[in-house]
């Protein structure tokens, strides 16, 4: 493919810049498909959705050697890797230097548990934001995920929205409300007290979830 076609797949995105942005987008796209073993029509393709969401050239080049190696390591498609990607760095605020961190850690546990890259992903896409916001690390979601996989060998997409529902209910928890049984926040911190576990660190601050689940977990 000539880097005359890669600048036409270029131009169709929507984040594309000056002439000179475009023509050095071209030959990185032409080095990292040599590099990746990748098309440089897939990478041109592939960074499409990174333009869109306002990335710089540089950033581009950098989330799209992230998600190619993702795509290939992971055994699917590139649009997916950057769904599940965009997914994952959006729902944790982290940066384009961290893309590569988050890739490695996936197939790491994929090489190590019964459980795949694009499963891990998949249930991250439902689950990331809301695990961010109760105060679970990206580390303890990969690990419950992974547990989880290999325990019940529930679908991926079953595996995140169950997480989702957890971690917002205690959210709704969090802002006093109360469930359709008449269940609020005393029937949840009552039942923690008797196993010695704290929801709270002070009347007015509430811990974060992946701590109350790790003192939960020693307990069985």
């Amino acid at each position: 493919l000539n880097t005359e076609m890669v600048k036409i797949q270029v131009l169709q995105a929507e984040g594309a810049q000056s002439p000179s942005e475009i023509s050095a987008l071209a030959d990185s796209y032409n080095d990292l498909a040599r590099e990746l073993g990748a098309t440089t029509l897939e990478i041109a393709e592939g960074s499409v959705e990174w333009l869109r969401q306002g990335k710089t050239v540089e950033e581009t080049t950098g989330l799209m050697r992230a998600s190619t190696m993702m795509a290939k390591l992971g055994n699917m498609e590139l649009a997916e890797a950057t769904e599940y990607l965009t997914s994952a760095l959006n729902g944790y605020e982290m940066q384009t230097e961290d893309a590569i961190m988050v890739v490695d850690k996936l197939v790491q546990v994929d090489n190590i548990a019964a459980t795949s890259t694009k499963e891990l992903a998949t249930a991250l896409r439902y689950v990331s934001a809301v695990a961010n916001q109760s105060g679970v690390t990206f580390d303890e979601l990969v690990s419950y995920i992974t547990v989880m996989s290999e325990t019940t060998r529930l679908n991926a997409e079953q595996i995140g929205q169950s997480l989702k529902t957890i971690f917002t209910r205690m959210q709704d928890i969090k802002a006093g409300q109360i469930d359709e049984d008449g269940l609020g926040l005393n029937n949840v911190e009552s039942a923690l007290e008797r196993i010695n576990v704290p929801l709270r660190d002070s009347r007015d601050s509430f811990r974060d979830l992946g701590s109350v689940l790790q003192d939960v977990s020693k307990k069985w």
